[in-house]
């Protein structure tokens, strides 16, 4: 799903993390939050970033998503944890 070449992936977990503080927080772009990520600790902590960890590229991070939600990984999370709760 993710490219060997260029600036290093975010892990599917972090994107989704960030897309529920985008949500929660109001935040209207990728690239605020990521100029938001860095300097609010609260965002590195929920994202399980340390605190001397650089933020996440604004272009990476939306590029990700996108691949992210075109190869339907966010269905595949919901009806894991969907089918672990009727179970």
């Amino acid at each position: 799903m993710y490219s060997e070449m260029g600036r290093p992936s975010i892990p599917p977990e972090r994107l989704l993390k960030a897309s529920r503080l985008m949500t929660l927080y109001m935040v209207r772009s990728e690239r605020i939050f990521c100029e938001q990520l860095g300097y609010n600790l609260l965002f590195h902590w929920f994202l399980d970033l340390n605190w001397d960890e650089p933020a996440f590229d604004h272009s990476t991070f939306s590029r990700n998503r996108a691949q992210f939600l075109e190869h339907d990984e966010t269905g595949k999370l919901f009806r894991t944890v969907v089918g672990g709760a009727r179970a």
